[in-house]
């Protein structure tokens, strides 16, 4: 059993600096994806709450224009 264990051992130390990631791997294309539609749902979902405040600064022209941006893309 040490023996097995000792060889599994030398096998991973020679392998681990050998990994290469995929970089078009249809998993890490839909992680990366899913994480930036998480992180735009979240900037709307603070930028809608603003607004529902009364804060103005959702109002400005570069904002609203991505606002109309992402609604034209959403259809």
């Amino acid at each position: 059993m040490m023996f097995e264990q000792k060889k599994y051992r030398a096998d991973y130390e020679q392998r681990k600096d050998k990994y290469h990631l995929v970089v078009d791997e249809p998993r890490h294309l839909l992680a990366k994806t899913a994480g930036d539609q998480i992180s735009q749902r979240k900037y709307k979902s603070s930028a809608k709450m603003l607004l529902k405040q009364g804060c103005n600064e959702i109002l400005r022209p570069d904002m609203l224009t991505a606002l109309y941006n992402t609604y034209m893309w959403s259809q």
